[in-house]
């Protein structure tokens, strides 16, 4: 099982306005993202929303039902999360996150509302190349 969620953090329209701290700058990025959302992700999940708190982005994805009929919700979340970090600690960008302690967590529901698995991503233990 093979989830690629593309971080679509990069790529947008025109330049941030200066912001005072960390917080407020993800708030505008979210907001910016947004407004594109939601967003097909692949023929198996939609990017409903991006949400800020505080120091946290969270990434609400949908799930189709027919990849949840028979999968084992643990295999789900560790094969989801160790997709999503390697995808992730490519992108050399995601340092600033790291720097500014602000974090990342995606939130997957089933189409049918029903929560399937909370994954916080740890940019942390990333080996961001220079």
């Amino acid at each position: 099982m093979s989830l690629l969620i593309p971080l679509i953090i990069t790529g947008l329209a025109g330049p941030v306005s200066v912001v005072e701290s960390p917080s407020n700058e993800i708030k505008v990025v979210a907001e910016e993202l947004n407004k594109s959302l939601p967003k097909k992700i692949d023929d198996r999940t939609v990017l409903l929303g991006i949400e800020q708190q505080e120091q946290m982005l969270i990434y609400h994805v949908e799930v189709t039902g027919d990849l949840l009929d028979g999968v084992d919700l643990k295999r789900f979340h560790d094969e989801t999360k160790n997709t999503l970090e390697k995808r992730m600690c490519k992108d050399k960008s995601l340092q600033y996150f790291v720097e500014n302690n602000i974090n990342i967590e995606f939130k997957y529901t089933g189409s049918n509302g029903m929560p399937l698995s909370s994954i916080p991503i740890d940019l942390r233990s990333c080996q961001f190349q220079q």
